[in-house]
């Protein structure tokens, strides 16, 4: 394990924080404890990883927290029930532990979420790309971009928004020279992308 690896700890329980303080310290692990994402200083460098105790909204807090810095996410729990890992898993967690867990432990779990953060953060980034190229359009040509991402036609979509077929290709004419993007695929692929980040 790198020696100047850093987590971020949030636990409500000052007897755990100092249990992970310990056994982290000897291997070298910087660990900040904070009681709750509220202590958190409002920018961390990134690459952190988050080591958050899974109880109440505690992990939606923090990743809310963090919403325009993406940082890797470990949740914990003694005995979690299968709903709330997938809960945590879904909200942005990129591993769950088991509490108590072990130096070793952490060491696995940070091992495997910097190798699926590495994913997740090309994937966030390519939503923040499509969420700034979407941010172009007009709220017409926004719908109508949203809609192809739904699969319609030029037909149906006339029909939801109640326009011409032929005001419907304007707008998708429009928005893809906006969007720089030669089909409607692609477009709708910036949309789909752009949905990510916003879910």
């Amino acid at each position: 394990m790198a020696t100047h690896l850093r987590i971020i700890l949030i636990d409500e329980d000052p007897l755990r924080r100092a249990r992970i303080v310990h056994g982290s310290t000897r291997d070298g692990i910087h660990v900040e404890p904070f009681e709750s994402s509220i202590d958190l200083p409002a920018m961390l460098p990134l690459g952190c990883v988050v080591l958050v105790h899974d109880h109440g909204d505690a992990v939606t807090k923090a990743l809310n927290h963090f919403e325009n810095d993406w940082h890797h996410t470990i949740a914990y729990a003694p005995d979690p029930a299968p709903g709330r890992v997938v809960d945590a898993v879904l909200a942005g967690a990129l591993d769950y532990l088991t509490w108590p867990f072990t130096h070793e432990d952490i060491a696995a779990s940070v091992a495997k979420v910097f190798e699926r953060g590495a994913s997740v953060a090309a994937t966030r980034a390519r939503a923040r790309h499509a969420l700034k190229s979407l941010e172009k359009l007009s709220p017409r040509e926004l719908q109508v971009v949203n809609s192809m991402t739904d699969g319609l036609t030029n037909k149906a979509i006339a029909a939801r928004l109640q326009i011409s077929p032929r005001t419907v290709e304007i707008h998708r004419s429009n928005a893809m020279r906006k969007l720089g993007v030669s089909n409607s695929r692609d477009a709708a692929r910036l949309a789909f992308q752009a949905r990510s980040l916003s879910n």
